[in-house]
């Protein structure tokens, strides 16, 4: 797990090759427009889970 800022993505980004496709994903999405599920990002191996707590 990570805790740090996004705009610190880049310090994490060679710890594992998907990392940085992850980051891109984070960086353009405006998640407050997205449903709540499952967004495959690279097939299986790469996906977001989105869930809005009320």
């Amino acid at each position: 797990m990570i805790i740090d800022k996004i705009k610190n993505s880049e310090i994490y980004e060679s710890l594992h090759p998907r990392f940085a496709r992850a980051f891109v994903f984070i960086c353009k999405t405006d998640f407050s427009k997205l449903d709540d599920g499952k967004y495959e990002i690279e097939n299986d191996d790469i996906f977001a889970i989105v869930q809005k707590f009320r």
